[in-house]
């Protein structure tokens, strides 16, 4: 049986592939990571921009809610009064918690992470970026 399909496959051509295929292939796939370190730099770009268009506004609006609220009077206690704020601690730190503006002080958070975050990706994929395109 081995035999009839040495006789069979013997009559078949081996044909081999052009030589500038693997040339072909090799520049084809250096393109696509170029083209894919390109889209990648424009997103982290982009949202590098949006993060600090967002961080003005939210910087402004935690300092109005920390005035409105009064945690920044109440912080400027632990300078002035220092020994009362010593001796009430506890409820001193209770009112701090109280007037702190959680949304705002969030906002500016996920701004500087976002910032601080994209710029380190830029960073990190520089050598890609920097690829002739």
């Amino acid at each position: 049986m081995r035999q009839d399909y040495k006789k069979l496959f013997s009559h078949l051509k081996v044909e081999e592939p052009p030589a500038h295929l693997f040339i072909n292939i090799l520049k084809q796939v250096e393109k696509n990571q170029r083209t894919y370190a390109r889209n990648r730099f424009i997103f982290n770009t982009v949202a590098l921009m949006v993060s600090v268009v967002a961080l003005i506004p939210a910087v402004y609006f935690l300092i109005s809610e920390m005035t409105q609220s009064g945690f920044y009077r109440y912080l400027m206690l632990i300078f002035s009064d220092s020994g009362i704020v010593a001796n009430y601690w506890q409820n001193f730190g209770f009112l701090l918690l109280e007037s702190l503006p959680v949304l705002s002080l969030t906002m500016v958070l996920a701004a500087f992470f976002g910032l601080f975050y994209f710029f380190r990706r830029i960073l990190a994929n520089s050598k890609f970026y920097l690829i002739k395109i």
